[in-house]
């Protein structure tokens, strides 16, 4: 009789330790996904912010531009048209596509100086070509930031036994991320410069994009 119950203590300590250490393992992923989310908003809010302070400087560079290149309303139009998408952008995934189209209006918006010799040599232009090449190598740093935390975060929910905690906590994975340069130049439209009628040119065709990688 005693050794029934000394069994059964036995057994009974054995499986509350169990449920000890389980009951640890699972606090434990959780809070290392709880962790890793915050990681992801942190970074967000830091690439999010460069985003905004590159978009504060356009206006002036738009105004310095038209100053001299007169004919190029076109680009001029898609320029205020992205800023102003880019405004009205609420999620993530919303503020990155928009920011990826307005990086493809800035391009073709400075790509004006091979056209116009004189705002190559303008001292405005050159201070907000500066400006803005110390915000885009920002922006840099901090996409690959978001992206990697993005990447952590997203294999670490999907791992076993991490799948069942992030099914049972609601942790989701994270769709929005940063695409890189390659896909952002494959994704990228022409606008053509005016002629010099002030027509616009014709475009070239649009190259393949190279199968996604």
């Amino acid at each position: 009789m005693k050794k029934a119950l000394l069994a059964v203590l036995l057994l009974s300590g054995l499986a509350a330790l169990a449920a000890i250490q389980l009951t640890g393992v699972y606090g434990g992923r959780q809070a290392r996904m709880l962790e890793l989310r915050e990681q992801i908003a942190e970074r967000w809010a830091e690439a999010d912010a460069v985003i905004e302070e590159r978009n504060e400087i356009l206006p002036e560079m738009v105004r310095t531009v038209r100053s001299f290149a007169t004919r190029e309303d076109k680009i001029f139009r898609a320029v205020t048209t992205a800023r102003q998408e880019l405004a009205e952008a609420e999620s993530k995934q919303e503020r990155i596509k928009a920011n990826d189209e307005l990086s493809a209006t800035l391009a073709n918006l400075l790509a004006l100086e091979e056209e116009y010799p004189e705002l190559r040599a303008n001292a405005d232009f050159i201070r907000l070509q500066d400006e803005l090449a110390g915000v885009e190598n920002r922006l840099a740093a901090e996409r690959r930031k978001y992206n990697q935390a993005v990447q952590d975060y997203n294999t670490y929910i999907q791992l076993f036994p991490n799948n069942f905690v992030a099914v049972v906590e609601g942790f989701e994975r994270e769709p929005a991320y940063f695409r890189t340069t390659e896909e952002t130049r494959q994704a990228r439209p022409a606008v053509p410069f005016s002629d010099s009628e002030g027509e616009p040119a014709e475009a070239d065709a649009a190259p393949t994009p190279d199968t996604a990688r």
